[in-house]
């Protein structure tokens, strides 16, 4: 089965997602990698899709293996640190961490109650024994994340410095799932 790029990133590449106890015992993208690898796809890729948080972060360890950098290394390096956006993390600070916003779920009562993103699995946002989670793992704030935001709606570009290249941008916003079965 090949599987390309493309379709990590469109969710069109038909790779199951992890169980909540193989999350637990991984710790970097290449380890999720190799537990993914050794799972059967649902779908021939390209065909269909779902959405596929595993594909995502599939995506992120080519990065890694490409640039030879951790992901979140590749991030600070390429992204977060020319845009400025200081406070974007996988592994926020503990001064960061005074400013994190609170999680709340009803509970059986209709209350709400207090919890934990659901992707720390009940560890720290600090915890650095999880792996950075390309699909969603993300910390920042809202001014950080209106520095990206402005840089795509700009075409790559933001207070008159390159970031991408428009073709990088348009090839970033292609719809890939037009007519394919949404199978989720």
């Amino acid at each position: 089965v090949t599987i390309t790029i493309a379709n990590c990133l469109s969710h069109t590449a038909g790779l199951q997602e992890l169980t909540k106890e193989e999350e637990l015992a991984t710790s970097n993208l290449a380890q999720l990698a190799a537990v993914t690898a050794k799972k059967p796809v649902k779908f021939k890729p390209g065909t269909k899709w779902t959405y596929c948080q595993t594909g995502i972060s599939v995506a992120a360890r080519i990065v890694e293996v490409v640039s030879n950098e951790t992901f979140p290394e590749f991030l600070e390096k390429r992204l977060f640190g020319p845009l400025g956006m200081k406070d974007t993390s996988f592994y926020p600070t503990e001064e960061q961490m005074q400013r994190l916003a609170v999680s709340y779920e009803k509970n059986e009562q209709g209350l709400f109650k207090t919890v934990s993103p659901y992707f720390l699995h009940g560890r720290t946002p600090t915890d650095r024994s999880r792996y950075p989670r390309a699909s969603g793992g993300l910390f920042s704030t809202v001014s950080d994340y209106g520095k990206f935001a402005r840089m795509i709606l700009r075409g790559g570009e933001l207070d008159g410095k390159r970031f991408l290249k428009p073709e990088s941008i348009k090839e970033m916003t292609l719809s890939r799932t037009d007519g394919l079965e949404n199978v989720g």
